[in-house]
């Protein structure tokens, strides 16, 4: 990387592993809302809104890995461009 370059794939990582970790609290929600809805100890209404919450968490993991895959992508086509410069 030169001078003055976002190393926009770090950012991106950190930011995947910070989602990443925040998405575990939500998933083990989740387990804990399924298991009370089944009991009969939750209203549909709470229920569809915990499953609300978990879907968006996790919808967002998956677009950033999705961009941190892209952001691979291009790392490896601007090495291949350096490599095949130095033949």
């Amino acid at each position: 990387m030169s001078f003055g370059e976002v190393d926009t794939l770090n950012m991106l990582f950190d930011k995947l592993q910070s989602l990443f970790d925040d998405s575990q609290g939500y998933y083990e929600s989740f387990l804990d809302t399924n298991n009370m809805y089944k009991k009969g100890l939750l209203s549909d209404k709470e229920f569809f809104q915990k499953l609300g919450d978990y879907v968006v968490a996790y919808s967002a993991l998956e677009f950033l890995a999705i961009k941190v895959i892209f952001e691979l992508k291009n790392l490896v086509e601007q090495v291949q461009v350096i490599l095949n410069l130095q033949d």
